[in-house]
């Protein structure tokens, strides 16, 4: 493989893993946000 290809492979590898860890993280924050809102917050 040359060395374009390994960049190219390694961008897209980088892309979906920092994509999966910014959804996760989104999802666990909306999760976190609406448990506090079932414990009862003002407003």
């Amino acid at each position: 493989m040359s060395q374009t290809g390994i960049f190219i492979a390694g961008t897209i590898v980088s892309g979906i893993v920092f994509t999966g860890g910014f959804l996760y993280a989104m999802f666990s924050f909306g999760r976190w946000a609406d448990r506090n809102d079932a414990k009862g917050s003002p407003g």
